[in-house]
């Protein structure tokens, strides 16, 4: 038991050398300050009142039920016990019937769990012909302990504060960098995820650098909160924006060449900028659908929990995409109207 919680504040201590190094490369501009730049460009050119930026609010993380309270207790005696040292079982038995067992970190109880099942099986297979009663009372609680697994997976991925911080706690977005702690963390949320209903896919170092990635990267959140800025930010742009371009016209020299410079703009900010972070985004929504996809639709998984996904995942992804799509026709078509050509205005 010790050697676990070894393991595990080993894996937070690389978590700070981690971000110690990340916060000491990161010195690229914030999308908020790019926007920002971008929009005061556009006030300028154009003569246009102060364009407020609406300010985003934070993610309320759901509270979720504990399905696992009401699990049956089964219990082994000693005499049993000493019967079970030559399947594994008495030593497993024995680390969680410890202090520091009791006190088990929630990945820790799921990874127990998920050993104990396989032993299970295996232990009263080994013993069916030696201790057949004994070898019974093995399978009863074997399929009892089948029958919670998946709700003890639903309690990890809602209960756990490394994912909980993950899906609800970030201050930061999305930069034209590549983080690899990004990438990682599609791996780590893929893997989670597929020990649902696979208990022998479970290892402890696996999920507990899993839950450490997605407590660093913080990923899922660092994806909504961009699709977020983005999405109002460009709203409120574009609504200012397209109308006085509408005052425009091109057939008229002053009026050419302020068009031409907001090309510039538009090239120098949208589409060097602030295009990538979307498509950056875009890539990282579509690696994660699956599982975003899987957690909507999981029986085992609370409805606060799963309407809090959707409305990140589905609702915010699809006002972003919107927001952004407004924000290109509208520079397509004053562009054509000019005759003033743009390349690279697709965001998709």
């Amino acid at each position: 038991m010790i050697s676990k919680f070894s393991e595990r504040l080993y894996l937070r201590g690389l978590i700070v050398i981690s971000i110690v190094g990340i916060l000491s490369c990161s010195f690229e501009p914030a999308l908020e300050t790019t926007l920002n730049d971008y929009r005061q460009r556009l006030q300028r050119v154009l003569d246009i009142p102060v364009i407020t930026p609406v300010r985003n609010r934070g993610f309320a993380f759901p509270d979720i039920p504990d399905a696992t309270r009401e699990f049956e207790k089964n219990s082994i005696n000693l005499l049993d016990l000493s019967r079970l040292s030559q399947c594994e079982l008495s030593s497993l038995i024995a680390e969680r019937n410890t202090t520091l067992g009791k006190v088990q970190p929630l990945s820790q109880r799921f990874v127990y769990e998920a050993k104990l099942l396989t032993l299970l099986e295996r232990c009263e297979l080994s013993i069916a012909l030696t201790h057949t009663e004994l070898s019974q009372r093995i399978g009863k609680i074997f399929k009892i302990k089948q029958s919670q697994y998946t709700a003890l997976w639903g309690t990890l991925i809602q209960k756990s504060e490394e994912i909980k911080t993950a899906l609800s706690v970030s201050q930061g977005t999305l930069s034209n960098t590549s983080e690899h702690t990004d990438m990682n963390s599609v791996i780590a949320l893929s893997y989670l995820n597929s020990l649902k209903n696979n208990p022998l896919a479970v290892v402890n170092h696996e999920v507990e650098a899993s839950l450490a990635t997605l407590q660093l990267s913080r990923l899922p959140a660092k994806l909504w909160r961009t699709q977020s800025v983005l999405a109002s930010q460009l709203a409120s742009i574009t609504e200012v924006t397209a109308f006085e371009l509408k005052k425009l016209d091109c057939t008229k020299t002053t009026d050419f060449n302020k068009a031409e410079i907001l090309r510039n703009i538009f090239q120098l900010f949208f589409v060097q900028k602030i295009q990538p972070i979307g498509s950056k985004l875009n890539h990282y929504h579509y690696q994660l659908q699956p599982v975003w996809d899987s957690w909507i639709n999981d029986d085992s998984l609370s409805e606060p929990f799963k309407q809090y996904v959707h409305h990140h995942t589905v609702e915010g992804f699809a006002e972003y995409q919107t927001q952004m799509q407004n924000h290109v026709v509208m520079w397509q078509n004053f562009f054509k109207q000019c005759g003033i050509e743009v390349s690279a205005t697709s965001t998709r």
